[in-house]
């Protein structure tokens, strides 16, 4: 069985948070490590080129340099967590938390779907 996508779902802080919303960690082989992924399934560079528990990384997305720290990520539950960090151009730093998990599915899609009606 292919390992599961850990999707970005919950999204909190600034403003441009909301453009990590649907990516997604793949983990590398068996490795504990994992590449991260555009919701198009575009691979998005990370430096560094992979991340695991516990580390910090940063990458270029959607126009914005992002940083991430307070990172974890747990194969066993199929979920991570962390803290994001980022400048936009001509702008005010901006920060926030963010929460993925493995599968979603039709839950996922009825939470988005609840909270679009709101």
């Amino acid at each position: 069985m292919a390992n599961p996508n850990i999707q970005i779902d919950v999204v909190k802080g600034g403003s441009d948070g909301h453009r990590l919303m649907n990516c997604y960690f793949q983990e590398i082989g068996t490795s504990e490590e994992y590449s991260f992924f555009a919701p198009d399934h575009t691979p998005i560079t990370t430096n560094p080129s992979s991340v695991s528990d516990g580390e910090k990384f940063s990458f270029d997305y959607n126009g914005l340099a992002w940083h991430i720290h307070k990172f974890k990520i747990s194969k066993k539950h199929g979920d991570a967590k962390g803290h994001w960090k980022t400048k936009p151009p001509n702008g005010d730093p901006e920060s926030g938390t963010f929460q993925a998990q493995a599968g979603g599915g039709v839950e996922g899609e009825l939470k988005a779907s609840a909270s679009a009606t709101a």
